[in-house]
């Protein structure tokens, strides 16, 4: 991941429209302390994490006993686990804590359709 961002930053110079910033955009399953590490490597300095929340489905996944492997929706099925093994026995609990952990800045979406008791547990946890 460094070094195709340090390429991407150089051909633009080179184009003349350096870039100002980079936005990565995880998956909703990925480890931002992964990434900052693998950016890091190649001495890239990671300004700020944002995690986006779903407010309707954080307090149940948050209060999960689950591991990603019992979650298609969470992994992208079979041949992602199998791309990625390290991620089959982790709790998604665990996962969700890492992603809070790591933010800078904290976005709970979905508000429209979540309760006002999903929000409040959103909120709390965050």
């Amino acid at each position: 991941l460094g070094p195709a961002v340090r390429q991407m930053c150089a051909d633009s110079a080179k184009r003349g429209h350096p870039l100002d910033h980079v936005v990565i955009e995880l998956s909703g399953v990925a480890d931002p302390s992964v990434v900052n590490f693998l950016l890091s490597e190649a001495d890239i300095e990671v300004d700020r994490v944002v995690t986006l929340v779903d407010s309707q489905a954080f307090p149940g996944m948050w209060q999960s006993e689950e591991v990603m492997k019992e979650r298609d929706d969470l992994t992208g099925g079979k041949a992602a686990v199998e791309a990625d093994p390290c991620v089959t026995d982790r709790r998604v609990v665990d996962l969700l804590t890492t992603q809070i952990e790591q933010a800078n800045v904290m976005v709970v979406n979905k508000a429209d359709v979540a309760s006002q008791d999903e929000i409040e547990t959103t909120i709390a946890v965050c």
